[in-house]
């Protein structure tokens, strides 16, 4: 009975698994046959539990406890029942249990279903004459089951997961799937900073830059990395936010340059040219790009160069305002409109489909081994991953030995 499942569990035995019913809290046992070994010898395990995880028995007992928490159940009832998108229109759903026709403005009455029926007005009737429409299934009793092209059984757990774990509100990692984007960066870790994917592949992009790059004077945004650059014996800093928020006018103080980067020309003169701007995680907060890159083409002496890193994919974050995304290619062209050079060896990506899946739930580089993290990293322009999360890039102003026909 539960109530015996329950007394063995709280002395800290281990409880076999029972086969679940609709409904149950009770995770499914699995029988595997080892093919080394006599047919008929079967072996009883929990495939996830033992298999996959090798949880300890107290690691059980406390997902055991879970389990039987009502949140758990609510949130379990939520993912297991409802309406499954099953077919688009004209399409047969396969289903065992309720099938009804519609969309988001209406629905059919819903129709028992033993295999598969034609998702058509024909067979349901027109909830919503004029507009696309879809079908969606009930399932009778709830097994997991592949769809659609999964190919296994641990690609439909991962869905699962996803989806229950949604409704517990245990991802993304900040508790709410909507907002928070810049506590997402850093809830996993206590709020601390220092995890973020991000910023592994920028430090190892400006790690790689360091031989490429010249000084002796330097500017960034915050002098942060710049320090990392033996060649940048004069550091500047261009500090916007105080003159944002009114608490000084644009000036320029020693080696510090109060202003936003469309002033940067007329703050400095012709005379203070650098050599090396870094300008990491900037060009999104900046509305107008190309007018950002042709101030820098104008404080930049010849031959100098840029290192700029920008998200092609990230949650929106005010600092103090947050305007766009860049692929490999808008990335490019605009420091080529303002007179660069961008060498497509020197473009490189960081992050992939599966890298961004992780940023979304709000994962850190301390979830993944060091080697996953490196092989996030893509060096040259035609290697960047399309489900790049940053693109990078050494631009140089000409002449330079790398720009080609323009050195």
């Amino acid at each position: 009975t539960r109530q015996r499942r329950r007394d063995l569990t709280n002395s800290g035995a281990v409880v076999p698994a029972q086969p679940r019913r609709s409904g149950s809290r009770f995770l499914a046992a699995a029988t595997v046959t080892h093919h080394d070994e006599v047919q008929s010898k079967q072996i009883t395990i929990a495939v996830f539990d033992d298999l996959l995880f090798q949880l300890s028995p107290q690691a059980k007992h406390e997902l055991w406890q879970q389990l039987h928490q009502p949140d758990v159940d609510r949130a379990l009832l939520e993912t297991q029942s409802g309406y499954r998108i099953c077919a688009n229109d004209n399409e047969n759903c396969k289903c065992n249990g309720h099938v009804r026709y519609g969309n988001g403005y209406g629905w059919s009455q819903d129709k028992p279903v033993q295999g598969q029926v034609l998702c058509s007005a024909a067979h349901f009737g027109d909830p919503s004459a004029g507009l696309n429409k879809l079908c969606g299934c009930r399932p009778g009793t709830f097994s997991l089951e592949k769809h659609e092209n999964s190919g296994s059984l641990l690609q439909e757990a991962l869905i699962f997961m996803i989806r229950f774990l949604a409704h517990l509100r245990l991802i993304p990692f900040t508790g709410d799937r909507r907002y928070h984007g810049m506590e997402l960066w850093s809830a996993r870790h206590a709020g601390k900073a220092g995890g973020t994917l991000e910023r592994f592949w920028i430090d190892k992009f400006l790690h790689d830059s360091q031989p490429l790059v010249q000084g002796p004077r330097c500017l960034e945004w915050g002098i942060w990395y710049i320090n990392s650059f033996p060649q940048c014996t004069e550091k500047y800093e261009i500090l916007y936010e105080p003159v944002f928020h009114k608490q000084t006018h644009p000036h320029v103080e020693g080696n510090k340059i109060y202003g936003s980067i469309y002033e940067l020309y007329n703050l400095l003169g012709p005379t203070l040219q650098f050599n090396l701007i870094v300008a990491t995680q900037l060009f999104e907060h900046l509305e107008n790009p190309n007018a950002a890159a042709h101030q820098m083409f104008q404080v930049l002496a010849p031959g100098g160069a840029v290192l700029v890193t920008a998200p092609q994919q990230a949650q929106y974050h005010k600092v103090p305002e947050d305007f766009l995304r860049y692929t490999k290619a808008g990335l490019t062209y605009i420091f080529e409109t303002a007179g660069f050079c961008v060498p497509p060896p020197l473009v490189s990506g960081s992050g992939d489909f599966i890298f961004d899946i992780s940023r979304n739930l709000g994962l850190q580089t301390f979830d993944f081994t060091a080697e996953e993290m490196m092989y996030g990293y893509q060096q040259g322009y035609d290697s960047v991953a399309d489900g790049a999360i940053t693109i990078q890039a050494i631009v140089y102003k000409p002449p330079h030995k790398a720009c080609g026909h323009r050195a």
